[in-house]
């Protein structure tokens, strides 16, 4: 799937996918797999990772990891689970747009 916003030919903004996804095969004893929410431009390339922390989840890890990208201009996608107002707002601070 190509993620590029286009408006007559030509390019006019990224989109970053932010999604989170559990790590298979790194659960070690009692340690539980690693869950971590990444942010995915529309070529496939990974610009930022944030691990959940064990006793929270996507919820808390999103504003993080919209600290360590410059997204201004650009658009943010993300599932259910980012429909948040606090992570909405932190993006239009950031001076972007975003489809939730």
């Amino acid at each position: 799937m190509n993620f590029l916003a286009v408006m007559g030919g030509e390019k006019l903004r990224k989109i970053f996918a932010l999604d989170g996804k559990t790590q298979r095969g790194n659960k070690r004893g009692g340690q539980e797999p690693n869950h971590i929410v990444s942010a995915v431009d529309e070529s496939g390339f990974c610009f930022s990772q944030q691990l959940v922390d064990g006793k929270s989840n996507e919820i808390t890890a999103i504003p993080k990891l919209l600290e360590d990208i410059n997204i201004k201009g650009h658009i943010v996608t993300t599932d259910a689970m980012g429909c948040q107002k606090d992570i909405a707002d932190k993006i239009v601070k950031k001076k972007a747009d975003y489809v939730l």
